[in-house]
């Protein structure tokens, strides 16, 4: 079976995903490869745009073949030249399609979704697989509170659409995800495929039940949906609560000093006089992640929107308990109060609350808590994924005609 993973994002690292250049769905593509690569029956081809990286060793090591696609724009694009840098890449990826001839191509992202979408309308038929990043129309109706059809009229709200409609099969990152595709743009349930990511649970394993200090840890992209704003307000609440826990603390991974500046992070701790109880983190490889996760007693979830949400279930795997808003993806990966908490999508004091009575916790019945958090992150393996893509690619080629341009 010769599978074509497409990306426009650039080279699906997680080195590169995790410090911020790339997205949390490179990360997923780089797992399913890893995994994938293992089946001796498949002949795997990844295709992406030249980001400037250079092409990471941990897929040089796979027996993958790797192309990179020179685009004209290396990361970050602008919306003025995002157009430009597709068609270029539009026209690459048609010609080394046609040369090497895939059975099967799987897109990640809307952007490229369109390549594909495009290469369609040129006469390219073979069957394609796409799995959309909880749409950025989705997050554009959670975040600025659009409406769907105010959203939907955007061009990149309609290229979305576009691809969703087009493709032959969509690949859902959790049962939240599959609802809201449908429901939002009308894609029949028939078409889309749950595959829940997993997590590498050789990194992220529990430790240090017994000396951990009263911190809270969050992690992910300097991003307005991720809403950091709101977890600092939360935490000024949680040290009025539990001025008994003089070391009482709040660590935030990701990004670097100039994106948090841009989402005004320092400036609201600034306001509320709590440099002294913050540590920031820059983005850092799964290694530390989980290392960082296995000094705190609890992770902190406030996105706005996930898809999935693979920070909590791998800060639950290593034993950290989490209280998380309950939205979107965190929904499908949890059970309230097993392991953890949902709190209020809209209130501050629910999830002060909730921090506060987990940092007030015995260390007895803390760590009946910790037990229940790695319990609730077992089943989320990467196995299970490539299993159920691979089950999709299979009915696709079983009832397809392959043509090319």
């Amino acid at each position: 079976m010769k599978i074509c993973y497409l990306n426009f994002d650039g080279a699906p690292t997680i080195k590169a995903a995790i410090s911020n250049r790339i997205g949390g769905l490179n990360v997923i593509l780089f797992n399913l490869l890893k995994y994938a690569s293992l089946l001796s029956h498949l002949d795997l081809l990844v295709l992406y745009r030249d980001d400037g990286l250079d092409i990471p060793s941990e897929l040089a090591n796979m027996p993958i073949t790797i192309e990179r696609i020179i685009a004209g724009k290396s990361q970050p694009l602008t919306k003025k030249d995002l157009d430009t840098c597709l068609n270029k890449f539009i026209s690459s990826v048609g010609i080394y399609l046609q040369n090497n001839k895939p059975e099967l191509i799987h897109t990640s992202g809307s952007e490229s979704g369109y390549v594909m979408m495009k290469l369609r309308q040129f006469g390219l038929r073979i069957p394609w697989v796409h799995t959309n990043y909880a749409t950025l129309t989705v997050r554009r109706v959670v975040v600025y509170g659009q409406s769907i059809l105010e959203a939907l009229t955007d061009s990149m709200g309609q290229r979305e659409s576009s691809c969703l409609e087009n493709c032959d099969h969509i690949i859902a990152l959790s049962e939240v995800d599959r609802q809201e595709t449908s429901s939002i743009f009308g894609i029949m349930p028939s078409k889309i495929t749950v595959a829940e990511p997993g997590i590498d649970h050789e990194i992220f394993y529990p430790g240090n039940f017994l000396n951990r200090l009263p911190v809270i840890i969050s992690a992910g992209r300097m991003s307005a949906i991720k809403d950091f704003p709101f977890l600092i307000r939360c935490f000024r609440q949680v040290v009025n609560l539990v001025p008994h826990l003089e070391e009482t603390k709040l660590i935030i991974v990701g990004g670097n000093e100039e994106e948090r500046y841009e989402i005004g992070l320092p400036q609201i701790i600034k306001h509320f006089d709590l440099e002294s109880k913050i540590e920031f983190i820059d983005g850092v490889d799964q290694i530390r992640l989980a290392e960082q996760f296995r000094r705190a007693r609890i992770f902190a979830g406030v996105s706005k929107h996930e898809t999935f949400g693979l920070l909590p279930v791998e800060a639950r795997a290593c034993g950290t308990p989490s209280v998380v808003r309950a939205n979107s993806g965190y929904l499908t990966t949890a059970i309230d109060g097993f392991g953890g908490y949902f709190t209020n999508n809209d209130s501050e004091q629910d999830m002060a609350n909730k921090i506060s009575y987990i940092l007030n916790l015995s260390n007895a019945n803390w760590i009946k808590k910790s037990h229940q958090a790695v319990e609730t992150a077992k089943k989320f393996q990467w196995p299970n994924m490539v299993k159920t893509c691979l089950d999709v690619y299979q009915r696709l080629l079983g009832s397809s005609k392959i043509s090319l341009l």
